[in-house]
């Protein structure tokens, strides 16, 4: 079983220092959700993430707007929708690439 959404990123920043960047990224890794991820969500979820990856584009200006893919594939495809409808799912691995549109402004 994998999921996929698909994600908009935007980032604004009020500072006249501000850099930003224009380009794409890739990443990947596994990640833990605390509480496990369930068809019913649950109070107060984290993740713990520690997933790496490249990035390849310039420094620019503009407004910040990016839009990506991600990819969220249980740890035991198998059993997966079982887990989703009971315990939950405690493990799984994400990946992600988005390119921006206009550049993404930080801080």
């Amino acid at each position: 079983m994998i999921v996929a959404v698909a994600a908009t990123f935007a980032v604004f920043a009020g500072a006249a220092s501000a850099s930003s960047f224009s380009g794409s990224c890739k990443f990947s890794g596994p990640i833990t959700p605390e509480p496990p991820i369930t068809l019913v969500p649950r109070p107060a979820p984290q993740f713990e993430y520690s997933g790496s990856g490249v990035c390849g584009g310039r420094p620019g200006s503009g407004g910040g707007l990016g839009v990506g893919f991600a990819s969220f594939n249980p740890g035991n495809q198998t059993t997966a929708l079982e887990h989703c409808l009971t315990t939950g799912i405690a493990a799984a691995s994400l990946s992600a690439s988005f390119s921006t549109l206009r550049p993404l402004l930080g801080t």
